[in-house]
């Protein structure tokens, strides 16, 4: 069954519809109350429009315009193909939002990791799961995250035990198939890795017809525990949406790197919320974004310093062609208690082409005096005496630009080697 949308320029009108959804949905949702608490949050924050900051860039009135519906469940999708190798049996399928627990196959992961439906793990982990998602809802200013938290169909809920090492890379493959309209799906996360425990996760997306995925990932490292958590958005559609937020919280001497590869789609966005807890703590976040036509990529992260001794790193690059369009919108929080914090942050966008664009907004809030910190952003087009250099030495002028955009991207191909030839242009 098919429960559409419409939504039209009007934002009222847009919410009395996603009202009727809920309706519909809340009354099996898994979570029944914070479900309600969360739809109960979104309309008291409202959809967003194109003037607030945090979405400047978004164009929300094409998206406002499209028929959304939810999609009814695919039995027996194809996923052999999309399975990287390695990862042949230690992977979790998401189809249509909905988590597909009989699709999975677990059998090269750590007996003592856990995996279940969150309607099963609020029976077994009520009390840990309830508290980080309530947690998730008082600090929550994105919408869409609330939205999500709303309209969740079923999601994972994912344990690895203290002192467990993950030698296989865990893959969340998430499949989206639409024959008509714009399909809806809201696939959800919550992670919880144990003391002293590692783990590396690969999201990836196999999408078919034209779709708006908006994704939540809700994460706790426990103290000197270490997740690795590798975002591949590649090879799909033109007119697809793509909504991810990512929300950690880290304790003490722990670590969170995430390496995102992109190719973007009508409008992809990443939203990053790092909250570090704990002394001596680390985050490393990176990405890399190749946009050709009309495709557009944005990222927005909150690095926030609460603890004594930690360190982030920010890194992202974007090559844009044709019209295509780039944003970036970094802050770094410092609290006073973060004495001896060490964070950086960087953007580049490498222009190709006359239509591209691409805004860069770096942001620094330090209330502690003991700190190293410091952004920068640059927006430019290729170096013009490197492309002479190549070119006095007889490389053809394609060969040469696509070495020096080789180069330009090399610094985060060198974090996934294994993926870099997924990006754009690689072969």
């Amino acid at each position: 069954m098919k429960e559409a949308i419409d939504l039209v320029d009007s934002p009222k009108e847009c919410m009395e519809r996603l009202s009727s959804l809920h309706t519909t949905f809340s009354e099996r949702a898994p979570i029944q109350m914070l479900a309600s608490e969360y739809w109960h949050a979104f309309k008291q924050m409202g959809l967003p429009q194109r003037t607030e900051p945090l979405f400047r860039y978004v164009p929300l009135r094409k998206l406002y315009a499209e028929t959304i519906f939810q999609p009814t469940a695919i039995t027996s999708p194809t996923i052999d193909q999309e399975i990287l190798p390695g990862s042949e049996a230690s992977f979790i399928v998401f189809v249509n939002g909905t988590y597909q627990p009989t699709l999975s196959r677990l059998e090269n992961l750590p007996k003592g990791l856990i995996v279940q439906p969150l309607s099963q793990a609020v029976k077994t982990f009520g009390g840990l799961l309830q508290h980080q998602m309530q947690t998730g809802l008082q600090s929550e200013k994105n919408p869409f995250v609330l939205l999500n938290g709303a309209l969740w169909q079923e999601g994972v809920f994912i344990y690895l035990p203290p002192k467990t090492r993950c030698q296989t890379a865990l893959q969340i493959l998430h499949i989206v198939d639409s024959k008509e309209g714009l399909a809806l799906a809201q696939p959800r996360v919550h992670l919880f890795l144990g003391k002293e425990s590692e783990l590396k996760v690969i999201t990836t997306s196999s999408i078919k017809g034209s779709s708006f995925s908006n994704h939540s990932s809700q994460i706790t490292i426990d103290e000197a525990a270490h997740l690795q958590w590798i975002q591949l958005q590649v090879k799909q559609p033109a007119n697809s949406w793509f909504f991810d937020s990512l929300r950690v919280q880290l304790k003490r001497d722990s670590s969170f790197k995430s390496v995102l590869l992109s190719e973007g789609s009508v409008s992809s966005r990443y939203d990053y919320r790092v909250s570090l807890l704990g002394q001596g703590c680390n985050a490393y976040l990176a990405g890399l974004s190749q946009l050709r036509e009309k495709r557009e990529s944005h990222i927005n992260i909150n690095m926030e310093h609460r603890a004594f001794g930690c360190s982030s790193m920010q890194r992202f690059k974007s090559v844009l062609r044709d019209q295509a369009r780039a944003s970036f919108q970094g802050k770094i929080l410092v609290e006073p208690v973060a004495q001896k914090t060490e964070a950086f942050q960087l953007s580049k966008a490498l222009l190709l082409d006359p239509h591209t664009q691409a805004y860069s907004k770096p942001n620094l809030e330090i209330f502690a005096d003991d700190v190293k910190a410091s952004h920068g952003a640059t927006v430019g087009q290729l170096d013009q005496e490197q492309l002479f250099y190549l070119l006095a030495r007889g490389l053809p002028l394609k060969e040469a630009q696509d070495l020096l955009i080789t180069g330009y991207c090399q610094e985060i191909y060198d974090l996934v080697p294994e993926f870099a030839h997924l990006a754009s242009g690689r072969k």
